[in-house]
C-alpha cells in the first residue's frame, strides 16, 4: 500500500486565463447546483432540473417536481451527469433520465445517504450507521443496481457535537468522489485523501503537508452576523452569541471536485487570497500538479451558512470553472466561465 507524501507548496498561481460573463439566466431565483457536459448545462433549482444548450445557453428542457410519483422527487434533488444518463439523487430514491430529460426509471431505496455515483456496473454511495461499539460512522460503500449494499470501502467515525451550546465544524463526515475509475475519500480535519481501485482495494494515500487556517475574530463575526440578521434566529441572537463555540482552526479540506476531462482532482481549502479560494490540483495517480487561486463567488441564498454552504453553484470541466453568480443590481443570475491554466 503506497503513500504519496507531498511537500508544502512554495508557489501559488493566480491561474486566470480569462473570466467572462457567458450568459444571463433571468428566470432563476435560487439555483442550488450546476453541472456541465460536452453539449449542455444542467441547473437544479428547488425540485426542477433545467437543461440549457452549451452552445447558445437556450433552455431546451425542464423536468422534475416535488412529490411521490414517477418523475417526482421526495426532497430537493442533486444530479450526477454521466455520458449517457442523468442520475437524480433525492431522499430514498434515485431517478434516471436520458440526457435530453426523458424519464427512464427510478429505484427506491432505504439507504440514508443521498449521493450515488456509478462505477462500472455498480454504484458508490455514502451512508451513516451505528457500530456495535455504539459509535456512529459515515461509510462509503459499493451498491448493486437496486442500491443494496455489497461491500464497504471505508469508514470514518462521525463525530457529533455534545455538551452545552453549538460547536462550529463539530460534525465530521467522509467525502467521496470517483475519477479515472478510482474512488477518492477524504475527511475534513486533516489533509489526507485515501484512494481505492474499482474493487475497493486501497491503492495509496495523498498526505498533503498543510497548515490549517486560524479561525480569527473576523471569521467569528461573520458567523454571528448570520445569526443576528437571519429572521429565524434573530430573536435568539443573544443565546447564540453566548453559546456558540468557535474552533481554533478551520478543517483542512473544505470540498473537492473531479475534472473528468483532465483526470484531475481539485481540492478546496478555507484559505482565501483577495477573494480567491485556494485549490490543490492532483492527478488521478496522486501526483500534485499545482496549487491555484480561483474566484469562487459567495452564495446569494438566504440561508447560506458561513464557511459551510456559502459558495455560489460551481462546476469544473476541461480546466474551466463554471459558476452561477447573482448580479445584485439586476437580480438575475449570470453564468461566468473562468479558464484555468494548465
Amino acid at each position: 500500500m503506497k503513500k504519496v507524501y507531498l511537500l508544502p507548496v512554495l508557489l501559488v498561481f493566480a491561474c486566470l486565463v480569462f473570466a467572462e460573463k457567458a450568459a444571463v439566466f433571468p428566470s432563476y431565483s435560487t439555483p442550488a447546483q450546476i453541472a456541465v457536459d460536452d453539449h449542455h448545462i444542467y441547473i437544479v433549482e428547488e425540485a426542477t432540473i433545467s437543461v440549457h444548450s452549451l452552445k447558445d445557453f437556450k433552455l431546451e428542457k425542464k423536468f422534475g417536481r416535488m412529490g411521490e410519483g414517477p418523475q417526482e422527487f421526495k426532497s430537493k434533488p442533486s444530479i450526477n451527469v454521466q455520458s449517457d444518463v442523468i442520475l437524480v439523487n433525492s431522499a430514498a430514491r434515485v431517478s434516471f433520465f436520458s440526457k435530453d430529460g426523458i424519464f427512464l426509471k427510478e429505484v427506491n431505496h432505504i439507504v440514508s445517504g443521498r449521493q450515488f455515483v456509478p462505477l462500472g456496473k455498480q454504484f458508490i454511495g455514502y451512508n451513516l450507521m451505528m457500530g456495535k461499539n455504539g459509535k456512529r460512522y459515515s461509510t462509503v460503500n459499493f451498491y448493486d443496481s437496486k442500491f443494496r449494499k455489497i461491500k464497504e470501502v471505508c469508514r470514518k467515525e462521525s463525530i457529533v457535537q455534545s455538551g452545552k451550546g453549538w460547536k462550529l465544524f463539530s460534525k465530521t463526515y467522509l467525502k467521496f468522489l470517483t475519477c479515472d475509475n478510482k474512488i477518492f475519500t477524504a475527511g475534513d480535519i486533516d489533509f489526507i485523501i485515501d484512494v481505492f481501485d474499482a474493487n475497493g482495494e486501497k491503492l495509496f494515500s495523498i498526505n498533503q503537508a498543510y497548515e490549517r487556517i486560524k479561525f480569527s475574530a473576523e471569521h467569528a463575526k461573520k458567523v454571528l452576523d448570520y445569526y443576528k440578521f437571519r429572521p429565524s434566529t434573530r430573536p435568539d441572537y443573544e443565546w447564540w452569541k453566548k453559546n456558540i463555540h468557535f474552533p481554533d482552526r478551520f478543517p483542512a479540506i473544505r470540498s473537492f471536485i473531479a475534472d473528468h476531462d483532465t483526470h484531475t482532482i481539485y481540492v478546496r481549502t478555507y484559505k482565501q487570497v483577495e477573494k480567491k479560494s485556494e485549490f490543490f490540483v492532483f492527478a488521478a495517480d496522486g501526483k500534485h500538479i499545482k496549487t491555484v487561486l480561483l474566484p469562487i463567488a459567495q452564495s446569494a441564498a438566504a440561508l447560506s451558512y458561513p464557511y459551510m454552504r456559502d459558495s455560489a453553484p460551481y462546476y469544473i470541466k476541461n480546466a474551466k470553472l463554471y459558476q452561477l453568480i447573482l448580479d445584485e443590481n439586476t437580480e438575475t443570475y449570470e453564468l461566468h466561465v473562468t479558464g484555468i491554466n494548465e
